[in-house]
């Protein structure tokens, strides 16, 4: 009885000290933190971990291929992957992944960064275009084909999704913003 008792109060003190010690966690973002008081469908976040997600920091990053460097294009994109970072443009908006793309070994990336949406007609002196935090998911294939989806929450906290299927070395189509 003394050893089921011990144990019991073993497991009761881990479980406070866990507890406890994610209570006082300082390295949460207050700006990117999620009001817990919403819990609508809408406008709820997806899980930030796809399947072969590679944003595990316990993941050995040697086991994980960068994406190949250049150029890649497909229908409404272009991007360029630089070693450490990425610069996109879509219709009607441009972008930055300012995470390396890191594959596994099935394929599949996961990143953050940023995306500004742009209009028709020239930018005003002065005028500040809305610009969002965004995911940026996907998935290599035969090191030439790259599907991408991005994934942010506009100023009204509605998520956007976009996917865009891009080809290395192909310039891509944009169509100009009116």
């Amino acid at each position: 009885m003394k050893v089921i008792s011990s144990l019991f109060l073993i497991g009761l003190a881990s479980t406070i000290l866990a507890c406890d010690s994610g209570s006082n966690d300082d390295s949460t973002d207050s700006a990117t933190a999620l009001p817990t008081t919403t819990t609508t469908t809408s406008t709820t976040m997806p899980p930030n971990n796809p399947p072969n997600d590679n944003d595990d920091d316990d993941d050995n990053t040697n086991t994980k291929t960068p994406v190949r460097t250049g150029q890649w294009g497909g229908e409404g994109i272009q991007m360029t992957v630089f070693t450490n970072h990425s610069n996109f443009k879509l219709d009607c908006a441009r972008g930055r992944i300012r995470e390396k793309l890191l594959i596994n070994q099935n394929g599949f990336f996961a990143a953050r960064g940023t995306i500004t949406l742009e209009h028709g007609g020239p930018i005003m002196p002065g005028e500040e275009l809305p610009t969002f935090s965004a995911r940026f998911t996907g998935r290599v294939t035969d090191k030439t084909r790259l599907r991408l989806r991005i994934e942010y929450r506009n100023d009204v906290s509605e998520v956007i999704r976009q996917e865009r299927v891009l080809e290395y070395g192909q310039p891509g189509s944009l169509t100009p913003c009116l």
